[in-house]
């Protein structure tokens, strides 16, 4: 346990605070007094300044007081003698850090898909959100000025200030600064150096930086992405080349970390022929400096993230032909691999699943066998080399790939993937996504137990230990019209019963997306109602309308709770949805027609259908009016009497009619024809 601190060392704690604190307030105040200080006055004292320089270095403290410092200093004269390159540096070491935590604190930059006013910081600490730090393009002014002034500045004070732009998330979209103001210190480095500077020499480093600048400039700024940045990256990377080959120095040599964010600029536009040029030209330079025993070989050498990269681009290209050049890849890869030709390669499992995806991705009949080609030699593979193990990604691309023509095929792959992972062989992780995948492929088939499988799959995802799945409402929608579908009696119980288990779902956890909608209820009053199981159709009618009134959740309350909300309100209906409800009730009312000749109330029970479209807000059609008009023609031809027991309510019906289509419409003679045929029963 530890210690417990007495009033001694507590008391000791505290005057350490005070005396800090009182050094602190006595800083600041020198610090005011040299800020207000008149220019060239006898007050003025180089000693005061480097002392407080040094205090808020040591300290950490706001970098802008030791800009501001810097700032007064230089408009005294001889202050190239007094503020050195060290100074400068030190403060733009400090901004550095303190830029780079603030940015980091950002959770979404301002782009196109993220509006200003979510932009946030996610940091408890409430002075730092007050502080503003000065963007890199304010601090390159200062750096500026400080040069034109005669202060001698060094190539790692003007770094300094790059790398600050490879860190900025720009407040306004594809409007990347921090790469362009990136580009701007390189040339001026350039022209340094042409004038022949000897504290100002670029070098590969600081290409790589301004290229790295245009990355992140490519990853916030979704139209620079696919126009500027690439091409400006690219532009940098010959540049470079074209000085080192030119005799520059082995300091322009290109680093091999150059060509990867150049890369992986083109490997996010799907440019897999690009990318691949950019990996065979390091290779390339990598020999040439390789087989002349180059020391600075080293710093060319190809890691395995660089064909990484190359796959990576291939799978998301749009290239027909992008398939057959990821596997070509993967088998060279293969060959120097076995060969020993670059030692820093290691092809992993990762690279199998990559060309997988590819394969996948053209969704042919060929594609499936090449995938299910390239599962089975990873396996052969992980037989003797644990990087290359068959992973919970490779079963995922191998299902996904036959679900698209073989449900049977890929539903065995993930039952042969669930008895790996039970024997401790392969990591299991499904999610919904696969689930639905391979209930759609099921609901897709022709085959007889289709509706089934997909059942069983979905229950064994919801008895899983190791998986929190919660069906969502379009898997069960599927199911439960597949088992509609088989025509049989068995199929229509359990689409019932699916119905049910979505309904205490939903009761016991509202949030989740499991409520039944008229999609869902749909298939099971038709089926009813086609085998004639009236009571069973229309008790489910009004079971729907009855669920659709719907608790009332106020946002901004967090501690309100669904189960214990009295209020309520009536959800908001697109045409769409109205259309289905429309649908509903005429399986209902088409359901009773059959029977009107042979039970005199299916008529009256009908009509009560009809006019139960009011109540719940439904809106009738044309085919609804005349079902339950055909229905009372029937009963009156079947009977007797003219009517029996009960007369039609010809009023209320036509009061409906009028209200929903009494216009002046293209369908006008349906409506005069509807109108006209419940006036006739009228006078009987």
């Amino acid at each position: 346990m530890p210690s417990r601190q007495t009033d001694t060392s507590l008391i000791n704690k505290h005057e350490d605070e005070q005396q800090f604190r009182h050094q602190s307030d006595l800083r600041r105040a020198e610090i005011n007094e040299i800020l207000n200080s008149p220019i060239g006055a006898d007050s003025f004292s180089w000693l005061q300044v480097e002392k407080l320089l040094n205090f808020l270095f040591e300290n950490d403290e706001n970098t802008g007081q030791a800009f501001r410092i810097l700032d007064r200093a230089v408009k005294e004269i001889d202050v190239e003698k007094h503020i050195t390159n060290e100074m400068v540096f030190q403060a733009t070491q400090q901004w550095l850090t303190g830029y780079v935590n603030q940015q980091k604190s950002i959770e979404q930059p301002y782009t196109s898909y993220y509006p200003k006013n979510t932009r946030r910081y996610d940091t408890n600490d409430t002075n730092n959100n007050k502080r503003r730090m000065l963007t890199p393009l304010n601090v390159w002014k200062k750096v500026e000025n400080y040069q034109r002034l005669g202060i001698p500045l060094e190539s790692q004070t003007y770094h300094k200030v790059m790398e600050g732009t490879t860190h900025v998330k720009s407040k306004v979209p594809n409007n990347p600064n921090g790469a362009r103001l990136a580009e701007l210190i390189l040339d001026r480095m350039m022209a340094q150096s042409k004038r022949n500077n000897p504290l100002i020499r670029p070098s590969s480093y600081t290409f790589t930086v301004a290229i790295l600048s245009w990355e992140q400039a490519a990853l916030y700024s979704p139209t620079e992405a696919k126009n500027d940045a690439p091409q400006r990256a690219l532009a940098l990377l010959n540049k470079l080349k074209s000085l080192y080959s030119s005799g520059w120095g082995a300091e322009f040599l290109p680093q091999s970390n150059a060509y990867r964010r150049v890369m992986n600029i083109f490997a996010h536009r799907g440019d897999g022929e690009q990318v691949e040029a950019l990996l065979e030209d390091l290779y390339t330079l990598y020999l040439d400096h390789y087989e002349k025993d180059n020391e600075n070989s080293s710093r060319l050498s190809l890691t395995t993230p660089f064909f990484s990269l190359a796959l990576y681009a291939w799978s998301k290209s749009r290239d027909p032909m992008a398939a057959e050049r990821a596997e070509a890849m993967l088998e060279q890869m293969l060959e120097m691999e076995a060969s020993g030709e670059m030692p820093g390669l290691q092809v992993e499992t990762n690279f199998f699943n990559i060309v997988m995806v590819c394969w996948s991705k053209q969704r042919t009949a060929e594609s499936a066998q090449k995938v299910q080609a390239i599962f089975d030699r990873l396996a052969e593979y992980s037989k003797t080399d644990p990087s290359k193990k068959v992973i919970g990604a490779s079963y995922m691309a191998l299902i996904t790939t036959h679900a698209r023509s073989d449900p049977a095929k890929a539903e065995e792959i993930f039952w042969q993937w669930k008895k790996e992972h039970d024997e401790g062989t392969c990591e299991m992780r499904t999610d919904g996504d696969l689930i639905r995948t391979l209930v759609a492929s099921w609901c897709k088939s022709n085959e007889n137990d289709a509706a089934e499988r997909c059942d069983r799959l979905v229950q064994f995802a919801i008895d899983s230990d190791d998986l929190s799945y919660v069906p969502p409402l379009s898997v069960y929608n599927m199911i439960i019209n597949k088992f509609c579908q088989t025509k049989a009696l068995d199929g229509f119980k359990r689409g019932e019963e699916l119905l049910r288990q979505m309904q205490e779902i939903y009761k016991n956890n509202p949030r989740s997306d499991c409520k039944p909608n008229n999609l869902t209820y749909l298939p099971i009053v038709r089926s009813w109602a086609e085998i004639g199981q009236m009571e069973r159709a229309e008790e489910l009618l009004i079971d729907y309308f009855a669920q659709r009134q719907v608790p009332t959740v106020t946002q901004n309350d967090s501690s309100n709770d669904y189960n214990n909300s009295n209020s309520s309100i009536t959800v908001p209906m697109s045409e769409k949805e109205e259309h289905l409800d429309t649908r509903l009730f005429n399986c209902v009312l088409k359901g009773w027609l059959p029977k009107a000749s042979v039970m005199p109330e299916v008529a009256v029970r009908a009509e009560d259908t009809l006019l139960l479209t009011k109540t719940y807000g439904a809106k009738p059609n044309y085919a609804s009016f005349q079902y339950v008009l055909d229905a009372w023609r029937k009963n009156k031809a079947s009977f007797n009497s003219p009517w029996n027991q009960e007369r039609p309510r010809v009023d209320e019906v036509l009061s409906l009619l009028d209200r929903e289509y009494g216009r002046v419409d293209k369908k006008r003679e349906l409506y005069l024809t509807l109108r006209q045929g419940w006036m006739l029963l009228s006078v009987h």
